[in-house]
């Protein structure tokens, strides 16, 4: 199924989302000040993506002007998005699809992984990595008899691009068939140890495998290079039982470039009370009542998603308040 979302997409001026009627997917957004420039809705129509988009368009600005540069995009079939900004109009933007990850192949599957939440954005050099983990945070029950929900292998995946490399993705149309990354242009890490250097450096990211039926249901955030994000397994339903299970959530903390744990133990995850499907974390700086400020994180911790925790400051790093969205504003 196809269905147009309108997006918010934030610049130097208030923005507003317009919801499209007709049955086809595409990234539509318009600024307030469109409406003096006489941009229709039309304007946006080419931004197309294969599958329905529920998550938050991820807005990167250029680090000089402040003004959006470029975005990205998940959407329900698997599907990772470039759009290209700059300071065009916005027939001119154009839409890459850069990573096809909803299936094993690049070809459709019936029961397909689903990008729910928007992925966090790091810079890496000339280029950026993208960590977002697949799941149906909508379809969270295990079922007796086999469903396609719990048929799906979901994973939380670490991508590399270089919006700037010409070749970046066309490269990977011997492993992939088509100028996108697959799962074949990622280093796969089923098991609790930690790859190689060696080995990461020949693929373009990772992607951690999950236990059976184990889905994402939380966007991730990045706070001084650990990803902390959230997951929920279901489970099985007990014949005759007069009490409710909520399943197993766990929060994971790991290390952004090979998915090491960074909890203070052997696994990359810990196990969270029995509290059904947590929240995202966040995180940000809070100044104290004496004048100093600190990081926190809320949703980091085992204890409970709604922990605040202090993250450890490595040495020689000047914590900075982390990005903010800002949907509008009335100017009075």
């Amino acid at each position: 199924m196809r269905g147009m979302f309108a997006r918010l997409f934030g610049r130097a001026e208030p923005a507003l989302a317009v919801a499209h009627p007709r049955d086809a997917a595409a990234l539509a957004t318009l600024h307030a000040a469109s409406f003096n420039r006489g941009w229709s809705e039309q304007e946006f129509e080419h931004l197309l993506t294969d599958r329905s988009v529920v998550a938050d368009v991820v807005i990167v600005p250029d680090s000089t002007t402040g003004l959006a540069k470029l975005a990205y995009v998940v959407d329900l079939g698997g599907n990772v998005y470039r759009v290209d900004i700059g300071t065009a109009a916005p027939r001119a933007w154009t839409i890459t699809k850069i990573a096809s990850l909803g299936c094993d192949t690049v070809s459709t599957c019936v029961a397909n992984r689903k990008f729910m939440f928007a992925p966090d954005i790091l810079e890496n050099g000339s280029g950026y990595i993208l960590l977002v983990g697949s799941g149906d945070r909508e379809k969270p029950r295990f079922y007796s008899s086999p469903s396609v929900t719990n048929s799906v292998a979901n994973y939380f995946f670490m991508l590399e691009d270089q919006p700037g490399d010409s070749t970046w993705l066309s490269s990977e149309t011997g492993n992939c068939g088509t100028a996108v990354l697959c799962l074949d242009s990622l280093l796969g890490i089923p098991t609790a140890s930690t790859p190689s250097a060696t080995a990461l450096a020949s693929k373009k990211g990772w992607y951690l495998g999950l236990q059976s039926a184990e889905q994402v249901v939380t966007s991730a955030i990045t706070i001084f290079g650990k990803v902390t994000f959230s997951t929920h397994q279901p489970s099985a339903p007990q014949p005759g039982a007069c009490t409710s299970d909520l399943g197993t959530a766990r929060v994971y903390n790991i290390w952004y470039k090979n998915a090491s744990t960074v909890n203070n133990t052997n696994n990359r995850y810990e196990v969270l009370p029995p509290i059904g499907l947590p929240p995202s974390p966040v995180a940000g700086m809070v100044t104290l009542d004496d004048g100093h400020s600190i990081p926190f994180c809320i949703g980091c911790s085992k204890d409970s998603p709604l922990e605040v925790t202090e993250p450890e400051v490595p040495p020689g790093t000047v914590p900075s308040q982390p990005k903010t969205r800002v949907y509008w504003y009335i100017q009075r």
